[in-house]
C-alpha cells in the first residue's frame, strides 16, 4: 500500500463541491485491502476515483473471463477516511484472480 499526497489543500467551489479546501491523495490497494487516510481537518465529503487496476491469472492457462469486479468503498469519521478495495476477476469455471486498484481520493475539508 502506497500513499502519495498529490496536492496541498486548495479551495474548491461550485454546485457539487463542499465549501472549503480539497486535498487529493493517490494510493494503491490490493483486493480486500483497506487503508485509513488521516486529513488535517474534518472531512465534509469524499470521492474515490479508480485510475487503474491490474488483474491477472498466475497459472499461465487461458481463461474465459466471466466477471470483473473493481470497487472502492469509503467511510468517513471526523478527519479520517477509510477506503476498502475489491478487485477480482472470475472465469467460467469460477477461478478467481485477485488484483490491485490504483485510485485518487478527493477529500473536501472543513
Amino acid at each position: 500500500m502506497t500513499q502519495q499526497v498529490i496536492s496541498n489543500p486548495m479551495t474548491v467551489s461550485g454546485p457539487m463541491a463542499a465549501n472549503g479546501p480539497m486535498q487529493i491523495v493517490s494510493s494503491t490497494l490490493p483486493n480486500g485491502g483497506s487503508q485509513p487516510f488521516i486529513f488535517p481537518s474534518y472531512v465534509q465529503q469524499v470521492l474515490a476515483v479508480v485510475s487503474g487496476f491490474s488483474l491477472q491469472y498466475q497459472d499461465g492457462i487461458d481463461h474465459n473471463v466471466k466477471n470483473i469486479n473493481v470497487n472502492l468503498t469509503t467511510s468517513v469519521s471526523a478527519n479520517t477516511v477509510n477506503v476498502q478495495a475489491t478487485a477480482l476477476m472470475q472465469d467460467n469455471n469460477n477461478h478467481l484472480a485477485p488484483g490491485t486498484i490504483n485510485f485518487q481520493l478527493l477529500a473536501f475539508l472543513e
